[in-house]
């Protein structure tokens, strides 16, 4: 018998694709719960957990930005939720947000605890057939500690692919991968699908992520640089001050930062090229760094260098490469 999100995806469409707008929002958490076209709200500077109400994710990340704010992501049809096992999940019938977290003293390290993350996602995206991830988000902690393949970025890129299981043989999603400094053990993943599939948009300034050589792992990361969603919705992945596959200008915040906005830069140019955004569309960016320290160079040279930038919010974070100390990422729509 259908379950409740099958049934709903099920449903003939109506109409077109409505719009999915996502925005940096700072109206009370309890105006925003009770807004049925509200698909996710990010709660950050919050632990993980199994929420009753579906649509509230929250991540082990500091705001550091100087206003309480969430992202929040609204559809134009109503939105249900619901759980799937351990899978939340909410849905207008077009998008779907779905998330998971792991507890990894349940699993031992954290590839196994990877593992049996994407292995109940894969299981969840395989009984939902109608669902073409478009965008995946993966927060966990202490992401550089250990040596070599013992690092936990790179087991967590092993455990990673066995729970997948070939789920994204025919091609990636976008993606980001941050470790939070909290000492909570816990791998969290949630995700962006939709009805339509998207189109994946890659930097020429950089290789692509499943082409990485040996050096950076056993496993190669695995995800497209951006994706091209429904309505012109241009989904950025993590970027790094990486060119080629070598990371640049180890440890030196304002270099790394001018070289990671080329990448933006190089980026958004592909999509155009791509036809995968507007030339007007407004770009909104979360920045991870190291700490508070760090807050006002970049927001300075964020908002200097991109007169579009329509919001930002600044998260403390780990990025997987330990000499690299910013990362951003961000939709353009």
């Amino acid at each position: 018998m259908p379950d409740q999100l099958s049934s709903l995806l099920d449903q003939p469409a109506s109409s077109a694709i409505g719009p999915l707008r996502i925005d940096y929002d700072t109206a009370p958490l309890a105006k925003l719960l009770v807004d049925r076209s509200v698909l996710a709200i990010i709660e950050f500077d919050s632990e993980p957990h199994n929420s009753a109400d579906a649509r509230l994710i929250g991540v082990d990340l500091p705001l550091l930005s100087a206003e309480p704010v969430r992202e929040v992501w609204r559809c134009d049809r109503p939105v249900t939720s619901g759980h799937a096992g351990s899978v939340q999940w909410s849905s207008d019938g077009h998008w779907c947000q779905f998330a998971i977290s792991v507890d990894e003293a349940d699993h031992g390290d954290i590839a196994e605890s990877t593992r049996v993350a994407y292995a109940r996602l894969a299981t969840f995206l395989r009984d939902h057939p109608r669902l073409s991830v478009l965008r995946l988000w993966n927060y966990f902690d202490a992401i550089t500690e250990g040596e070599g393949d013992g690092e936990r970025y790179r087991q967590f890129n092993i455990g990673r692919e066995q729970g997948l299981q070939g789920l994204f043989d025919d091609g990636f999603p976008a993606a980001t991968a941050i470790g939070s400094q909290s000492g909570r053990r816990t791998v969290q993943v949630y995700g962006l699908a939709s009805r339509q599939r998207g189109t994946a948009v890659e930097n020429p300034r950089q290789l692509s992520s499943w082409h990485y050589p040996r050096e950076h792992g056993p496993v190669s990361p695995g995800f497209a640089r951006a994706m091209r969603a429904p309505r012109d919705l241009l989904l950025i992945s993590g970027t790094a001050a990486i060119v080629g596959h070598a990371s640049q200008f180890e440890n030196d915040l304002a270099a790394q930062t001018g070289e990671m906005l080329e990448n933006l830069r190089s980026l958004i140019t592909a999509s155009h090229e791509h036809k995968a955004t507007k030339p007007d569309a407004a770009l909104r960016l979360k920045a991870y760094v190291q700490g508070l320290d760090d807050v006002p160079f970049v927001i300075e040279r964020l908002r200097d260098a991109l007169p579009e930038l329509a919001g930002l919010i600044i998260l403390g974070g780990q990025v997987c490469r330990r000499e690299l100390v910013v990362e951003i990422e961000g939709v353009l729509g």
